[in-house]
């Protein structure tokens, strides 16, 4: 059963589809503010410390929630499918078509790793109790 978690601000409901990050009024569906993406496909959205990082096709953004105000947006080497984000240990790491990628939280590139002749095919990736599925 779905449990809402404890975080305080639930101001603006947030949908991610078709090349877009919206934020809504969740008692109306008005449209508060949106950021346009530029990869086609699927978008990820992970919430942490009041920072939503998204990630498409193309590229990882940062927007601060509840304003929707960008704080970064970076380029994602190669092409992505189904992104995947996880966050650990001051760390983000984006997985997807048979890559991993590890940012910093402000969005610099660590490290890249395309496991050469591995396939490209959605990747599931975390750390005990920190999950995310390819689907």
């Amino acid at each position: 059963m779905y449990r809402e978690d404890s975080h305080g601000n639930r101001s603006i409901l947030i949908a991610a589809f078709g090349r877009q990050i919206l934020g809504l009024d969740p008692a109306t569906g008005a449209v508060r503010w949106e950021y346009p993406l530029s990869g086609p496909g699927h978008v990820e959205v992970l919430e942490h410390d009041g920072r939503l990082y998204c990630a498409d096709a193309k590229r990882l953004v940062c927007l601060a929630y509840p304003s929707g105000e960008k704080i970064f947006d970076v380029p994602i080497p190669g092409d992505q499918v189904r992104p995947a984000i996880v966050i650990e240990g001051g760390r983000m790491f984006l997985g997807s078509a048979g890559v991993v990628t590890a940012y910093d939280l402000d969005g610099n590139m660590l490290w890249h790793n395309g496991f050469e002749g591995r396939g490209l095919q959605g990747v599931s990736l975390g750390f005990p109790g920190n999950f995310r599925l390819a689907e």
